[in-house]
C-alpha cells in the first residue's frame, strides 16, 4: 500500500492475521446446515490486531448475523480488518514522501522499497565476506578466518543474519564488521582456544574469533553464540 500496489485477503493479509483469514473465508464457504449447525450466535462485531472489539455496523454487538448474511458478514470483516491501519500507512507514505518525490516512489515495488529501507533478507557468505574487514594480523587467508567462512557456508540465512546480528545489531545486509583475533587468557594449547566462545561489541560492529582449530569447532561454538547471546553489549534485555 505504501507504493500504490494492490494488497489482498488471501495473498497479502495471510501474512498478518491467517487465523482470520481462514476463519472468515470457512464461515463464508460453510453451508447454509453447517452454519446452523454450529449453533453459536455471532454478532456484527471483530476483533482488531490491537485485540479491540468493534461493532461492524451500528449496534452491531447486539445484532447476530444470520445464516443468509454470513457472506456479506465475512466481507465486513475482510473490509475491517484490511483498513484498521490506513491511517498509519498514510502517515508512513506521508513520511516517505518527504524523502523521495511521488513518482520515484510509485514506481518501486514492495520488495525493493522494503530491501531499499532494512537491507537484503538473502545473506551469503560472498556478501558477508564483502563486509568484512580483518584486524590484529588476520586477513582472508589466516586458518581461524577460513574455518569461520567455513562454518557460515553451513548456516542458513537466518543463522546467518543471527551471526550479522551478533555482531552489528543489524540483521540484514549492508552492515560492515571487522573481525579481530580473541585473547586465549591463559594459554596457547588447541584445547585453551577451543573452549572458548567467540564475542562481539556491537557499537563498533567487532567480532572477536578465537583460533579455533577445526572448522567443525568453529561451527559449534558460533552456532551456540548466535543462538543463546540475546544481549547487545552490557544490554541485557531482548533486542
Amino acid at each position: 500500500m505504501l507504493v500504490g500496489e494492490h494488497v489482498s485477503w488471501k495473498d497479502d493479509f495471510i501474512h498478518i492475521d491467517d487465523a482470520a483469514v481462514r476463519n472468515t473465508d470457512g464461515l463464508a464457504n460453510l453451508e447454509a446446515d453447517a452454519y446452523k449447525a454450529l449453533n453459536v450466535e455471532q454478532t456484527y462485531s471483530t476483533m482488531l490486531s490491537n485485540q479491540k472489539e468493534i461493532e461492524l455496523l451500528p449496534g452491531g454487538f447486539e445484532m447476530i448475523v444470520q445464516c443468509e448474511d454470513r457472506t456479506k458478514y465475512s466481507e465486513m470483516v475482510r473490509k475491517a480488518r484490511m483498513m484498521e491501519s490506513i491511517e498509519q500507512l498514510q502517515a508512513l507514505r506521508g513520511g516517505l514522501l518527504t524523502v523521495l518525490p511521488e513518482p520515484v516512489l510509485s514506481c518501486l515495488t514492495w520488495s525493493r522499497l522494503e530491501r531499499g529501507v532494512c537491507g537484503n533478507p538473502n545473506i551469503s557468505v560472498a556478501d558477508l565476506k564483502a563486509n568484512c574487514r580483518y584486524g590484529d594480523g588476520l586477513s582472508s587467508s589466516s586458518p581461524s578466518v577460513n574455518h569461520m567462512w567455513a562454518a557460515l557456508s553451513t548456516f542458513t540465512d537466518e543463522e546467518r543474519s543471527r551471526f550479522l546480528r551478533f555482531i552489528t545489531g543489524r540483521k540484514r545486509l549492508p552492515s560492515p564488521f571487522i573481525v579481530f583475533r580473541a585473547s586465549s587468557e591463559g594459554g596457547t594449547l588447541s584445547r585453551s582456544l577451543n573452549s572458548i566462545l567467540p564475542s562481539a561489541s556491537t557499537c563498533g560492529s567487532n567480532l572477536f574469533l578465537p583460533e579455533y582449530t577445526t572448522a567443525d569447532i568453529a561451527t559449534e561454538k558460533l552456532r551456540y553464540a548466535i543462538y543463546n547471546c540475546i544481549a547487545i553489549d552490557t544490554d541485557t534485555s531482548p533486542w
